[in-house]
C-alpha cells in the first residue's frame, strides 16, 4: 500500500513540475500522462476487494477532481462504502443476537440442570432418611435451600431422629 501511494504522491509531484514547466517541449502530454497514471492506479485501487484500498482511491479520484469519470466513481466509492458500513451493522446486530440468545439459552439451561441437580439431591436426602441416616438426610435438605418442602421434610425428619433416639433410650 505504502509504495503505491507513493507512486501516486511522486506523480503528483512529477505533475507539479510539468505544469510549472508550462510549454516546455512534451510537458503537457507529461502532466497529462501523470493524471492518467494516478487514474489508472486509483481503478485498481477502486477495484480491490479490500475496503482500505477505496480510501487511496477516493483520495487520487479527489485529487484528479473532474478528469474523466472521477467524480462518478468517488461516487461508486462512497455507495459502496456505505454498503460495506449497512452489512457491517447487520453482521454486529446479527452476532448480538446470537450472542445473547446464547447466553439466554446458557442461563436457562443452567436452571434446568440446577433443578435435575436439586431433584436429585432432595430425592437421595429422602433415600438417607428412609434408611434411617437422619442426621446426613438433614444435612442434604438443608443444602437445598428452600427446594420442594425441604424445610418441612427436616421438621419431619427431625422429628423422627427424636422419636427413635427416645424408643432406644426406653
Amino acid at each position: 500500500q505504502y509504495k503505491k501511494t507513493n507512486v501516486i504522491t511522486q506523480l503528483k509531484k512529477a505533475r507539479l513540475i510539468f505544469d510549472e514547466l508550462g510549454d516546455y517541449k512534451d510537458s503537457k502530454e507529461k502532466s497529462e500522462e501523470c493524471l492518467r497514471m494516478i487514474y489508472d492506479i486509483a481503478i485498481g485501487y477502486q477495484e480491490s476487494s479490500e475496503s482500505s484500498m477505496w480510501v487511496f482511491a477516493l483520495n487520487a479520484f479527489n485529487y484528479l477532481e473532474d478528469y474523466k469519470d472521477s467524480v462518478a466513481r468517488k461516487g461508486q466509492i462512497l455507495k459502496k462504502q456505505k454498503e460495506k458500513e449497512e452489512k457491517t451493522k447487520i453482521l454486529i446486530k446479527k452476532a448480538l443476537i446470537i450472542g445473547v440468545s446464547s447466553l439466554i439459552g446458557l442461563i436457562i439451561l443452567g436452571n434446568i440442570i440446577s433443578s435435575i441437580s436439586d431433584f436429585v439431591k432432595y430425592k437421595q436426602a429422602l433415600k438417607l432418611a428412609e434408611a434411617g441416616d437422619y442426621s446426613q438426610a438433614i444435612f442434604e435438605l438443608s443444602r437445598l435451600d428452600g427446594y420442594k418442602d425441604s424445610e418441612e421434610q427436616i421438621d419431619i425428619i427431625y422429628e423422627k431422629q427424636k422419636e427413635e433416639e427416645a424408643a432406644a433410650k426406653a
